[in-house]
């Protein structure tokens, strides 16, 4: 398997030949949603299976939700599936508060 990992302050992406995968790392707030937006732009193919990798993410706010609903809602239009990745219990507990874990495929 190939794998490639460009870094950001607090981002990491990586892409699989197989799945796409775009893994967050640490705090991300709303001045790293356009790195997220284009990390997310070069994954997003007709069909394909994109993964969030949530397991090193600390803190999602506000601007990053919705960053991950509306790219959720591009996916659905171009028959692609977004599934989310073993997230932190921080995470998982923000998802589930918002309401937001009964709209995603979510991998424990």
């Amino acid at each position: 398997m190939i794998r490639l990992t460009r870094m950001w302050p607090t981002m990491g992406v990586g892409l699989d030949p197989e799945t796409s995968c775009i893994t967050l790392t640490g705090q991300i707030r709303a001045a790293d949603v356009p790195q997220l937006a284009a990390a997310m732009g070069s994954v997003m193919e007709e069909g394909a299976k994109i993964t969030l990798d949530l397991s090193r993410a600390t803190l999602l706010d506000s601007a990053t939700l919705g960053q991950i609903v509306g790219f959720h809602m591009r996916c659905k239009g171009k028959r692609a599936q977004l599934v989310l990745r073993r997230p932190t219990l921080t995470v998982r507990d923000t998802l589930d508060v918002t309401m937001l874990s009964s709209i995603f495929t979510i991998e424990d």
